[in-house]
Order: structure tokens, then C-alpha cells, then sequence
């Protein structure tokens, strides 16, 4: 039996690069589309500890406190998708908050566990208790919501007084991450040694506190020298 000429693998090799060719493009052409469809649009709006108090600032907002553990939270995952669009075309707002990673924001609402459900509008908050399925929870956000009694004023997260020590609890929150940065700029840019940073740590509370003293030493002195009206003054002819 005669071997098979070279040329004719070598033919047959080129008649096989285009079939080759075209999968690879179309391949291609595949994970394009892919990547360019991207992920599907949502209307659940992510609240976060930065936009919470400007979002939530207008209109009524029914939200949803998770962890991305909970196992109950992602069952519900769906039906909250679902619930955002019913609700958006009743103008009504569905967000989402992680409370594993937004806790400053978390610590305003007192969650006792995952998922939790408020119900917020006009500066009053409450909380929803009822079932997990999409027709309760749209029942709630539509009309449950007037038969509910709302929190304290004090207590309700989008409320002025809410928003205010939501402020104050960002300020607190983000105190260690200034004292770091002071400790990088004092010993790393300014060159000074852990010794003098302590001093100058320890110098600043005590400048406050002897700044007090000496304001209200002052209120304390010209309130002394100013006469009592009371007091009988001696007859003088």
C-alpha cells in the first residue's frame, strides 16, 4: 500500500481552518452580547449610609434590611424584584439595605434580625411583620401601612430627629479612620516619633479642659462684680 503524498494532509489541514475559524467568531460574538447585555435592570434602588437620608428625603420608600448569608432573605430575592416593579408604577419606592455592611445605617432602624421590612413616608416609620409573599407585602406598601401605628418620632430613622443622629453616627463611625490618617501624616509625612504624637494627644484634652475652666472663671467673675439689685444701698447726703 503506497503512503498518502504530504500535500494531501496539508490540503485537507487548510480546508479545516475556516470551519475553525468561524466557531471561534461566533464564540466571540457570543460572550460580546453576553458582556454587553450586562446585568437585568432592576428597579430595587441600594440604599446605602451615604445616600439614605437624600433618597429617602421624598416620596414613600418600603425597604428591606438583609445579609447575603440569610438564607431567607435570598428566597425572597425574586419576589422583592418583582414587588419594586408592581410598587413603581404605584409610585412608591422598594429599596434594599445590606446590614452587613451599611451598620451605622443598620443601628438607626434597631433591626432584631434578617430580612426586616419598613415601611417609610412623610418622616414616619413602621415596621412590617406580615408574610413574605409578593401580594402581602404589596397589600402593606399600598394600604396595610394606615392601620399600623408608626414609632416615636424620636425612634424613626427618617425622621428629623433621625436624621440627625444619623450625622452624629457617621461622625463617631469615622473617627478611627481620621485618627489613623493623623497618626500617618504625624509620623510617616511629619517624621515626629510615637513619644511626641502621644504628647501632643494627651495636650489636646487638656487644652479643652483648661479653656473650660477659664470661660466659665470669667461668667463666674463678671457675674460677681455686677450689684445686686436687692441689696440697700447706704443713704449718702
Amino acid at each position: 500500500m503506497r503512503p498518502e503524498p504530504l500535500w494531501t494532509h496539508r490540503s485537507s489541514g487548510r480546508r479545516r481552518w475556516p470551519g475553525a475559524c468561524l466557531r471561534l467568531l461566533l464564540c466571540l460574538a457570543c460572550l460580546l452580547a453576553r458582556g454587553c447585555r450586562g446585568r437585568p435592570h432592576s428597579d430595587v434602588v441600594v440604599l446605602t449610609d451615604e445616600n439614605f437620608d437624600q433618597k429617602t428625603s421624598e416620596g414613600t420608600w418600603f425597604v428591606e434590611i438583609f445579609a447575603p448569608w440569610c438564607s431567607h432573605c435570598r428566597k425572597i430575592e425574586e419576589v422583592w424584584q418583582d414587588l419594586a416593579t408592581r410598587l413603581k408604577k404605584e409610585g412608591i419606592n422598594v429599596g434594599k439595605i445590606d446590614g452587613t455592611r451599611e451598620n451605622t445605617l443598620t443601628s438607626r432602624f434597631e433591626i432584631q434580625g434578617y430580612p426586616s421590612f419598613f415601611h417609610l413616608t412623610q418622616g414616619e416609620c413602621r415596621q412590617y411583620e406580615g408574610g413574605r409573599s409578593a401580594d402581602e407585602f404589596y397589600e402593606f406598601a399600598t394600604n396595610g401601612w394606615k392601620r399600623k401605628e408608626p414609632w416615636p418620632f424620636y425612634r424613626a430613622p427618617n425622621s428629623p430627629v433621625g436624621r440627625s443622629l444619623g450625622v452624629v453616627k457617621r461622625w463617631f463611625s469615622s473617627v478611627p479612620s481620621r485618627l489613623k490618617k493623623g497618626y500617618q501624616l504625624l509620623h510617616s509625612d511629619m517624621g515626629l516619633s510615637e513619644l511626641w504624637i502621644l504628647v501632643i494627644a494627651l495636650s489636646v484634652p487638656v487644652a479643652i479642659g483648661l479653656s473650660c475652666i477659664c470661660v466659665l472663671d470669667y461668667i463666674n467673675t463678671r457675674h460677681s462684680l455686677i450689684p445686686d439689685a436687692d441689696v440697700a444701698r447706704p443713704h449718702v447726703d
